[in-house]
């Protein structure tokens, strides 16, 4: 797995030498360019200055320190200079799409279209001859796609340390400024994966458009869904109800972009093996859960039973006054005790047999008790 991933890393390092590939490249990256100003003008009124200048600088959009607000309209003069110097670049390319361009309405440039394959159909490919670009351009798509997902297993990972660090009662996150300062940073983090799920869906839209056929199971890049980022913490004891909860997509066989197939299968079963103990600790951890809940209805049956002794002694000594009265009371201790027992137990979601149902019959029942309900009512 980790030879994989360096080969991943040595890939998306190196440089296109072709014309081409140079052409579609920067083509690429100013379309990421117009997604974050895109995302800036829908955010700018609700986002935190700091957050968003953070955002920009990782896609390397410059912005001064010092402004108290983000220059909008400087970004897009940059962006437009930057596209008009590609579409220049672009008559010399592929000519063929000039018309296009030109014939194009006049739109801020974060909204400017490119023309480039993935913006044709695949008819209009053919006619204008766009074959090559479009085969060039699906395998930076597919690098762009791979890259997306690496670095967004890595930031969930990461947003997961730092909820961790957080949360934990032996770290220096104490008092309100480092607390505000570490909720910033896991907002943060969530700010970069949901970019990193933006741009996988829009690098596979591209794929798509360029033909690939997302039924076809070698296609490698299934729809990317909100559940397909859920991970569970393999350095913090599961929560109840994880065991019911399936790890998403980029985390399984056919997410990993150059690992073979023999790491492929290890990277499968290594997660596996993780994921068994932790099921099956989850299952003996369930088993006691189960067992305290038999403990708990024979406890209040205990109760009960005690009380119909006892009021049945008071019955027998009614010629001792002394004895009658002991035996009363521990009755009524003891119908005090099941009557509390049993109002707690309720308040669990735990059932009691009905009338005529013997407490064996109504545990093979299988009557389950809302521990999860108990346990927010606790907290």
């Amino acid at each position: 797995m980790i030879a994989g991933e360096q080969r991943a890393e040595e890939a998306s390092q190196v440089r296109a030498t072709t014309p081409v590939a140079l052409f579609l490249n920067v083509g690429l990256k100013l379309q990421a360019k117009q997604y974050v100003l895109q995302l800036l003008l829908c955010t700018e009124q609700r986002l935190n200055t700091e957050c968003i200048r953070r955002a920009l600088k990782s896609t390397k959009i410059h912005t001064s320190e010092d402004d108290q607000t983000l220059d909008t309209m400087l970004e897009q003069q940059r962006l437009g200079a930057d596209l008009k110097k590609w579409h220049q670049q672009q008559q010399h390319i592929c000519p063929q799409v000039v018309p296009y361009v030109i014939s194009e309405p006049d739109k801020p440039s974060q909204w400017e279209k490119l023309f480039l394959p993935s913006d044709f159909t695949s008819s209009e490919r053919t006619k204008l001859g766009l074959e090559t670009l479009g085969a060039e351009e699906l395998k930076l798509r597919q690098g762009e796609a791979n890259d997306a997902l690496r670095s967004l297993r890595e930031h969930i990972q990461h947003s997961q340390a730092l909820r961790q660090h957080k949360n934990a009662h032996s770290n220096a996150v104490h008092g309100q400024e480092k607390n505000t300062g570490a909720v910033q940073k896991i907002k943060d983090v969530q700010t970069k994966i949901q970019s990193y799920v933006n741009k996988h869906r829009q690098a596979r839209t591209a794929m798509i458009a360029l033909g690939c056929n997302p039924q076809d199971p070698k296609f490698g890049f299934p729809e990317l869904r909100d559940e397909d980022l859920y991970t569970k913490n393999v350095d913090q004891p599961h929560n109840l109800g994880d065991g019911g909860k399936v790890e998403g997509g980029i985390w399984r066989q056919g997410y990993h972009g150059t690992l073979s197939e023999v790491e492929q299968a290890k990277y499968v079963l290594d997660s596996a093996q993780v994921q068994w103990h932790r099921a099956h600790a989850d299952m003996e951890r369930w088993q006691e859960v189960e067992i305290l809940a038999q403990e708990f209805c024979r406890t209040i049956q205990g109760f009960n039973k005690m009380e119909t002794v006892s009021t049945a002694l008071a019955h027998d000594h009614e010629e001792e006054p002394g004895k009658k009265a002991y035996a009363l009371k521990v009755a009524n201790m003891y119908q005090e005790m099941g009557k509390d027992a049993q109002e707690k137990f309720a308040k669990m979601g735990g059932t009691w047999p009905r009338a005529g149902v013997s407490l064996a019959q109504h545990i093979k029942s299988d009557q389950k008790i809302d521990w999860d309900a108990s346990m927010a009512e606790g907290n």
